[in-house]
């Protein structure tokens, strides 16, 4: 687990999401943002890097060691993995 001091400690998560994003006015929109969410705020715990199938899939090359795939349902994407370091 990083810690990031500022202050204090905090403890952060990532969802990460392989495709275009729609930028408008300083902010970011569409599907891409919503799988991204939901694997960084819903699913993953502190600590965690999950990322969709399509980014892990496009992540070459790579060691499977590092990668656990994760037994849940996240509407957009096929599949979710977790980066272990």
């Amino acid at each position: 687990m990083t810690r990031v001091s500022f202050y204090g400690t905090a403890d952060a998560s990532a969802g990460v999401f392989h495709q275009g994003l729609v930028w408008v006015l300083n902010d970011v929109y569409g599907a891409e943002v919503n799988v991204a969410s939901k694997l960084g705020e819903d699913t993953a715990k502190a600590g965690d890097i999950l990322v969709s199938e399509g980014f892990y899939q496009s992540v070459s090359p790579r060691k499977e060691e590092n990668w656990k795939k994760l037994d849940v349902e996240i509407p957009g994407t096929s599949g979710a993995w977790k980066y272990v370091y």
